[in-house]
């Protein structure tokens, strides 16, 4: 099964701006399972100080 993924912005008055066109993507055969979002890589996230992890609790 195909998908497609567009990206467009969304200026202030509600009209969209197409980013990106469309293109035909494969959807991954296999996703693992996670609780949190992957860490952001943009510069400003970048030059922050890390997070620890969070430690289970017992």
């Amino acid at each position: 099964m195909a998908m497609t993924l567009k990206v467009y912005a969304v200026d202030r008055d509600g009209n969209r701006h197409v980013v990106r066109p469309e293109i035909e993507v494969a959807p991954l055969a296999h996703v693992e399972p996670v609780s949190a979002w992957a860490a952001c890589k943009c510069p400003r996230c970048a030059s922050a100080s890390p997070i620890p992890p969070a430690q289970p609790q017992p």
